[in-house]
């Protein structure tokens, strides 16, 4: 993992300089399609590859036919392009001067960083996914009549979510919703979000319970801590927070630390 990432460090430094000669693996090529105002490059180890075959052993000034996979039932589209340059990717040697450009003393440091960061997020993701299947587990057998109105209160904040997602995108819901209903996903997509708020109530009914017999407390200052932390990802005081929460909005952040801790 260490290597991979180093790897992929290397490709992010990489540089490009013009070349005479034919189109090879790993070459950035400048082409013009045909009908089209304008130039784009292609990246030939992250082209397709109906794309490479078309392009490998080409030279600039080519007129080159790429013919385009169609969905199926359809024929494959053909699109002329011309080439218009060839660029060679150079990666810069693995070294402690590399390093240097990274902030770090020598290579050896840097690769000392980058596994204790692997070791740290595989750790994180590991426990993450023992919680996951405890919570899968915890729910696989459990008996509970939910009131439909529970369910509809986080379907609705499930849609407050994904509205203020898309609308951070730059994109309305009534859009959004437009383009799946002419798709025809829109009643999988409903369908898909009632499911995930019924998990996410018995989520935390489970949880509550967990708390309820583990005899589970939150302490003011744990709970002070967890406001503080949670006020500075939002970019404001603790005190603003709890303004902002209210009454209410304060009871439902203290039972999630209770759930959380449970």
């Amino acid at each position: 993992m260490v290597d991979r990432t180093l790897a992929d460090m290397q490709e992010r430094a990489a540089t490009f300089e013009d070349v005479s000669r034919a189109i090879e693996a790993g070459d950035q090529v400048t082409v013009e399609e045909e009908g089209e105002d304008g130039s784009y490059p292609i990246y030939m180890d992250m082209a397709g590859e109906h794309i490479q075959q078309a392009l490998m052993g080409k030279n600039a000034g080519d007129e080159v036919e790429i013919s385009v996979p169609a969905e199926e039932g359809e024929d494959a589209t053909p699109v002329k392009v011309k080439v218009l340059s060839i660029r060679s990717k150079n990666l810069p040697e693995l070294n402690d001067d590399f390093a240097g450009t990274m902030q770090f003393e020598n290579l050896e440091k840097l690769r000392g960083t980058l596994r204790e960061e692997l070791e740290r997020r595989a750790k994180s993701e590991g426990d993450t996914a023992r919680r996951e299947e405890f919570l899968d587990s915890l729910i696989s057998g459990m008996q509970v009549d939910i009131p439909q109105s529970l369910i509809q209160r986080r379907q609705d904040d499930l849609m407050n979510e994904i509205r203020s997602d898309l609308g951070r995108q730059g994109v309305r819901w009534g859009e959004y919703e437009g383009f799946m209903r002419e798709q025809g996903k829109l009643e999988d997509f409903m369908g898909e979000l009632g499911r995930n708020a019924e998990q996410r109530v018995k989520r935390d009914l489970a949880l509550g319970k967990l708390a309820e017999e583990l005899g589970v407390q939150v302490s003011d200052q744990e709970f002070s801590q967890n406001l503080m932390a949670m006020a500075q990802m939002s970019g404001v005081s603790a005190q603003e927070l709890q303004s902002q929460m209210g009454a209410g909005g304060l009871n439902a952040f203290y039972t999630d630390i209770l759930r959380s801790k449970a």
